[in-house]
Formats: C-alpha cells, structure tokens, sequence
C-alpha cells in the first residue's frame, strides 16, 4: 500500500509527533518498527491490516527500527526468526 492510501490512525499519529502522518509509509523499518516497539494493541493491529508479516519481519531485524534488545528478541520470536539474542542477554536475572 502506498502512504497516501493507508494514512495513520489518529490515536497511532502519537508516536510521531513532529512528522508528516500523511506522508509515513507503514511498511518502513522506521514507523513499523517504532509501532513494534511502543503500540499498544490497536496500533499493531493497524500495522497488521497494512503490512505483510516479511514487512513486520524485516523491520524486526533491521537496524533503523530502533528496537530495544528485548523488543527484536521478542518479535524475532514471535516472527520465528532466528534470534540475534540469549535468553540471559536479553532477561538477565539470576534464577
């Protein structure tokens, strides 16, 4: 889909004050993986009904999307892809 015709919902616009919501396409590593990171429910719905999940998986693993570490392990999962982390990398607590 093309940017025009999939604008930002206006409760996801929130993660992107200060942009063009017009103008962002969802599919890119920058907003999907921004929505990946800090949407709520709604929000990766939206992403969802928008982008393919080889779009979601590549805004998993590029390094633009800004993920946190624990953010692209859990979404590598979820993806199933293969993880760029250790369980205790990611979560390192003593048990």
């Amino acid at each position: 889909m093309t940017p025009a015709s999939c604008p930002l919902p206006s409760q996801t616009r929130r993660w992107f004050f200060g942009y063009n919501a017009e103008r962002l396409d969802p599919s890119s590593p920058f907003i999907a993986g921004r929505l990946l990171e800090e949407g709520d429910g709604d929000d990766l719905r939206w992403l969802a009904s928008q982008v393919d999940e080889a779009a979601l998986r590549a805004a998993a693993d590029h390094p633009k999307s800004e993920l946190s570490r624990r953010s692209r392990a859990f979404w590598q999962l979820l993806l199933d892809m293969e993880p760029v982390a250790t369980h205790s990398e990611v979560w390192p607590l003593d048990r």
